[in-house]
């Protein structure tokens, strides 16, 4: 599930460094791509296999996830190693290690990299407004003076 996360975090790496970085669409499937298939892969699949041993799933109300077995158990890790749990002992410390760390870095990491996009786009589109003559305006229907009377006659009559 939060495999979707990562890979939102790839793509916001992706467009970092396409357009701040000017980085081939080529240059990134071969140098980062493979990379970061394999690091989801990994992560994913790897935590996922890592909870049947450690007996870390179990029900949660209405479904089921890393969760203690009873939900009220003792957890050891807040009891210096004595624990009540069945199944599922210091659940909370795994569902952290194993999800709400990850999820939360790639929502920092996106939110980091598409301010910086943004921060790059916006320095460009200044570093344009000098050769902007005034099409693009007309255009987007916000005329000037200036522009209504370089309009030809006809063109200001319709109006």
């Amino acid at each position: 599930c939060y495999g979707t996360f990562l890979y939102n975090g790839f793509l916001s790496l992706y467009y970092l460094l396409l357009i701040q970085y000017n980085w081939s669409a080529q240059k990134i499937a071969r140098k980062i791509e493979p990379w970061y298939h394999g690091f989801v892969f990994v992560l994913s699949v790897g935590t996922a296999v890592a909870g049947f041993p450690l007996e870390l799933y179990n029900s949660l109300g209405q479904s089921c996830w890393i969760a203690p077995y009873p939900l009220d158990c003792e957890q050891s890790f807040r009891h210096g190693g004595a624990t009540d749990c069945e199944r599922g002992d210091n659940a909370v410390v795994y569902a952290w290690a194993f999800l709400i760390v990850w999820v939360w870095a790639s929502i920092l990491f996106s939110t980091v990299a598409m301010f910086l996009v943004f921060l790059s786009v916006r320095t460009q589109e200044k570093r344009n407004e000098r050769y902007d003559f005034g099409r693009g305006r007309i255009a987007a229907g916000r005329t000037t003076a200036s522009s209504e009377q370089s309009r030809p006659q006809s063109q200001t009559q319709r109006r």
